[in-house]
């Protein structure tokens, strides 16, 4: 069994006044409920220690770089007070105005040096241009010198609304999104140049271990887009190894064998998705954890709380989580 877990991947639902959820922008009843104490219930319930809170999409989201930069504050003050209120418990992550570089890192300086955050969410993409791309260069640079954990949250592409057959993006958008994300961040060889940020990618990494090595071979044949060298199928190897990987609706005897083939299990992170996955998805999730032929119980203590201990120290610190003896490293 289990026996203690960091949950990295969780949502709360905030109404700031506006009458919309400050993550997504969904009308207030429209979101799924959310409350601390609920969560904590559910958290006592299925054993998790620790759960790292998130608002990636809550200021990318927005066009007005004021509103936006008025956002990503509120939204991280919220978060540091209910890490305040629960500091064995939650951890939070840094809500960034993405359309604006300099907002963005005045907001990395006061929500890591000021309100003490445990890391950095970003989305995907911000107006369907993906992380990775030039642009957010000053960001990761930052965040790299800092040695800072980046989570990086699916969004659903503009351009995929007209194709996405009516369908909620979570169901598959946003397992496409993660995926050119990180194929953006691999071909921009953002794991060579900035080296020292761990950047956590969602949902298994969306289609990633599927595709890998279709990536591999067919990058070799067509490039790597305009102006930029193919990598060698070593270099994208560990492109992909680079990332660590939650399992959120990932835990699946089909899933996890691909994870497992793709990277080792010091880059997996357990993550529940509260409170847009159902409740009974925790269960679901550590059962398939525990019952998997492919996992030893060092490689169980690792996905449930030791990598993650060593991505967040303060947060495991706060909760007396110690990371796995071998850490997170490779």
């Amino acid at each position: 069994m289990v026996h203690t877990v960091v949950d990295v991947h969780s949502h709360p639902i905030v109404d700031f006044g506006d009458g919309e959820d400050a993550g997504l922008g969904l009308p207030i009843g429209a979101a799924p409920p959310w409350s601390a104490h609920r969560l904590l219930e559910l958290m006592d319930e299925h054993d998790v220690a620790a759960t790292v809170l998130s608002l990636p999409n809550a200021a990318n989201r927005i066009a007005d770089r004021s509103r936006a930069a008025g956002q990503a504050r509120r939204s991280n003050e919220y978060l540091a007070g209910l890490v305040a209120e629960h500091p064995a418990r939650f951890g939070g992550l840094a809500v960034l105005p993405g359309r604006s570089t300099d907002d963005s890192l005045e907001e990395i300086a006061y929500a890591l040096d000021v309100l003490h955050l445990d890391g950095v969410s970003f989305s995907t993409s911000v107006a369907d241009e993906y992380l990775g791309s030039p642009r957010f260069d000053p960001l990761l640079a930052e965040l790299s010198a800092r040695e800072a954990t980046l989570f990086v949250h699916p969004v659903e592409a503009v351009a995929a609304r007209p194709i996405d057959g009516g369908l909620n993006p979570s169901i598959f958008e946003f397992v496409f999104d993660t995926t050119r994300m990180i194929a953006t961040m691999v071909v921009h060889r953002v794991h060579e140049r900035f080296p020292r940020l761990r950047v956590i990618a969602t949902h298994g990494g969306g289609t990633m271990p599927y595709l890998a090595r279709r990536f591999q071979v067919l990058q070799n044949v067509f490039g790597a887009g305009e102006g930029r060298a193919p990598l060698t199928e070593q270099e994208l190897t560990d492109g992909l190894r680079w990332f660590y990987y939650d399992l959120t609706a990932a835990t699946s005897p089909a899933q996890l064998p691909a994870l497992l083939d793709l990277m080792p299990t010091s880059r997996l992170l357990a993550g529940f998705d509260h409170p847009y996955m159902p409740a009974s998805t925790y269960a679901e999730s550590l059962r398939q954890l525990r019952r998997s032929p492919l996992l030893t119980p060092e490689d169980r203590s690792r996905i449930a709380h030791g990598n993650a201990a060593a991505l967040f120290p303060a947060l495991a610190a706060r909760s007396a989580i110690a990371p796995t003896s071998s850490g997170p490293a490779d």
